[in-house]
């Protein structure tokens, strides 16, 4: 996907921020989700 922020001056740096807090959540639940599925829960 992608994210759209439209204020010029801090777009750019918004969207690497966002992208890259949305990358790290998927990452933990994919941890969370391969652990679960392992059945450790």
């Amino acid at each position: 996907g992608e994210v759209k922020v439209s204020i010029p001056l801090v777009a750019g740096k918004l969207e690497r921020l966002i992208s890259d807090l949305l990358a790290s959540a998927l990452r933990s639940e994919q941890r969370v989700g391969r652990a679960w599925l392992a059945g450790d829960h």
